[in-house]
């Protein structure tokens, strides 16, 4: 196991965890949104699924309660990097990008990768199937309610690897 692109700062949160079961830094300052994806993709390496639905439980929460309540872009290609087609990390991405699509314009395609683009406009084209969203009315707050956030969450019991598919429509990743 190669734990070599592991920041320090993302490893000193774990130790962290191991003692208190909270996901902050030896501060006690909770960890920002990147450092949850950071986290929860070390907990993917070393298969620790309840620190991987803690991190994303941290996640939402910063994410929806933030000043800013949206992801840097550039963690997109990290998160498709190290982990799988099934990854339900991938999957809560993509469902928050379809949430709240009027947030604003992506202005850098480079930083996400194509099987993500894919997955949010097929995501936006079944929502509009789904939803009938014809005039323009509000699309809601964005948040991910937490028990639609547990459908994003990694079974913790021993040999209960549960797969989430994404939605990509290519396999070219």
């Amino acid at each position: 196991m190669e734990l070599e692109d592991i920041e320090p700062k993302i490893f000193g949160i774990f130790v962290n965890w191991l003692y208190v079961q909270k996901i902050t830094d030896e501060e006690g300052q909770l960890a920002s949104c990147s450092d949850c994806i950071n986290l929860w993709i070390l907990a993917d390496k070393i298969l620790v699924p309840s620190l991987q639905n803690q991190a994303l439980m941290s996640l939402e929460f910063d994410r929806s309660s933030g000043s800013k309540k949206r992801f840097a872009s550039a963690i997109f290609h990290r998160v498709w990097d190290n982990t799988t087609e099934e990854s339900p990390l991938r999957a809560y991405l993509v469902e928050v990008m379809v949430r709240k699509p009027k947030r604003g314009d992506i202005t850098t395609p480079e930083h996400y990768p194509h099987g993500m683009l894919v997955a949010i406009i097929n995501g936006l084209r079944k929502r509009e199937r789904n939803h009938k969203v014809r005039d323009g009315s509000s699309q809601g707050s964005g948040e991910v309610p937490f028990e639609e956030l547990k459908r994003f969450f990694v079974p913790e019991g021993a040999n209960s690897r549960k797969v989430v598919s994404v939605q990509c429509g290519s396999s070219h990743e």
